[in-house]
């Protein structure tokens, strides 16, 4: 055999050559010795040598009833279609590989085009396919190799890969979903998967996934458009689901890291959250829970804290006792709702406050405070506003600081009093009270002097 591949092929009676097949019983005993040979003859046989010779060197189909063989090379644009195929070595196929039923690689499999598989295909090392990947029964890798498939793949069955998964297409399969060395669909493709879903390092998806039993990420988990899960859901290193797109849920989530969904959020079991958790909308079923462990909180947008008037206590400022009782002639007195009326607080007497306080949690951040009163008519006949803080310390000394204040303007009607732009944080320890003050004028009066209650807005930064 020579060093290397002769560099042209044995080209033989490929023109107008006298040429014709041999006899039955020639081709039985060849040419006889001391007998002429015909030219015609030795031209055919020529000829079948080199077209032989031009079959295996050029690409081309190889079909067989089955292949078993220590490995498989086909060459660039060559094929491989057989009912099954097993070997112990490396397959490498140029072109296409076919195969009806089952196919068994022991070592490599690259195929260059597509791979279509009506059984299951079982790889020993890793798996390159250039095109479409199909196996109507299942793939499985095993550790430590890898799967890297350039276009769509669709397994009917399970789809096990010990090592990482790369597509550069779509996803679909039948049963479950094993990769244990992550999981990476690009821009643009979607994963479908009908089975449970185990990845065991990243699971990254630019398009939609579709999950139709569980699924379990031990690393972090993207994904790029609508993320629907009808199991269970466990992604030990966060999942996030980007701007405008939704997650459904049907049963329990459990998230190892941080939950990010832009979109809604629909949950039908528990939501176990051990890291932050941002979704635009969140939704769990009927006796469900949603779980925040450690030192994390819920975080929210504005909300409103109502304070009627029955929350109000009556004070003296000039002496910091508890002011007149409702029974008192003088003072701020407090009236229970009666028919159309209002519970409000009325008559008091000048300098005189009522307070409420503000019952909010630490890490709260109130925005605004707002009170709904009638003062009296008349010059100085007012109602104040204030907003106090108060710090308590460890030896109980505890220091007071004005926020802000605001006064009505003495025309008798019935107004909101409102001290917006706040951005006061509450901290540990830290009181506030909203504190509404009677003004008396040159001519106090206090006869329509009214206080319905406060409202404060909050959120949680």
């Amino acid at each position: 055999m020579p060093v290397s591949k002769p560099p042209e092929l044995p080209r033989w009676a490929t023109g107008a050559a006298v040429m014709s097949e041999p006899p039955e019983g020639v081709k039985d005993t060849g040419f006889v010795p001391g007998t002429e040979a015909a030219a015609a003859h030795i031209n055919w046989l020529l000829n079948q040598l080199y077209q032989w010779i031009q079959y295996v060197h050029d690409p081309a189909t190889f079909t067989a009833e089955s292949v078993v063989a220590g490995g498989l090379t086909i060459s660039p644009g060559g094929a491989v279609s057989a009912p099954t195929v097993a070997t112990t070595g490396d397959v490498a196929v140029g072109g296409n590989l076919g195969v009806t039923g089952a196919a068994t690689v022991g070592s490599t499999l690259g195929v260059a085009g597509a791979a279509t598989v009506g059984g299951a295909l079982g790889v020993t090392g890793p798996v390159t396919a250039g095109g479409l990947l199909t196996a109507s029964a299942g793939v499985t890798v095993p550790s430590g190799q890898n799967a890297a498939l350039q276009g769509n793949a669709t397994v009917g069955g399970t789809l096990g890969v010990a090592g990482a998964t790369t597509l550069s297409g779509a996803l679909g399969v039948s049963g479950a979903l094993t990769a244990s060395g992550g999981l990476t669909v690009p821009t643009g493709q979607n994963a479908a998967l009908q089975g449970n879903a185990t990845v065991g390092g990243t699971l990254g998806v630019t398009g939609a996934t579709t999950v139709g039993g569980t699924l379990g990420v031990t690393g972090a988990a993207t994904i790029g458009s609508t993320l629907g899960v009808s199991g269970a859901v466990t992604a030990s290193g966060g999942l996030t689901v980007p701007s405008g797109q939704t997650a459904a849920l049907q049963g329990n989530a459990t998230v190892g890291g941080t939950l990010g969904v832009t979109g809604a959020t629909t949950v039908g079991g528990t939501l176990g959250v051990t890291g932050g958790a941002t979704v635009g909308s969140l939704t769990v079923a009927s006796n469900q829970h949603v779980i925040v462990t450690g030192t994390g909180d819920y975080k929210h947008g504005d909300r409103t804290l109502q304070l009627p008037a029955s929350a109000g206590t009556p004070v003296n400022a000039s002496s910091g006792m508890s002011g007149h009782p409702a029974t008192s002639s003088t003072g701020w007195r407090y009236s229970r709702q009666v028919g159309a009326a209002a519970q409000c607080w009325f008559g008091p007497v000048n300098n005189q406050d009522v307070y409420f306080p503000i019952t909010l949690n630490v890490g709260d951040r109130i925005k605004s405070v707002s009170a709904r009163i009638q003062d009296t008519g008349g010059i100085g006949n007012t109602i104040s506003m204030y907003l106090h803080r108060t710090v308590t310390t460890s030896s109980f000394s505890s220091g007071s600081a004005l926020v802000g204040s605001v006064t009505s303007p003495g025309n008798g009607s019935i107004q909101t009093l409102t001290l917006s732009g706040l951005t006061q944080m509450v901290n540990s320890f830290e009181l506030y009270n909203v504190v509404l003050r009677a003004n008396g004028g040159p001519t106090p009066d206090f006869t329509n002097h009214r206080i319905a209650g406060v409202q404060v807005t909050y959120d949680r930064p």
